[in-house]
């Protein structure tokens, strides 16, 4: 029950650093997927919401490269 009102009460930052998080570990999955299930990879790639890497132009970065990848593939 504390970990659940922990969480309900975080504060906006710590919720966006959360959210970068996601996104980062997401975008490791999409490496890992991308030579064997590209299909499956660009779904997950599509889940990653941008605005969730706002502040972190090197994941930004990243991700514009990964879609670029996967696009070509």
């Amino acid at each position: 029950l504390e970990a659940h009102e922990e969480r309900s009460t975080a504060t906006p930052p710590e919720d966006a650093r959360g959210r970068r998080r996601l996104a980062e570990v997401r975008m490791w999955q999409v490496s890992l997927l991308r030579q064997r299930d590209p299909a499956r990879a660009r779904a997950l790639l599509d889940r990653i919401d941008a605005t969730n890497l706002e502040g972190a132009p090197k994941l930004q970065k990243r991700l514009a490269t990964l879609r670029q990848e996967l696009s070509n593939e």
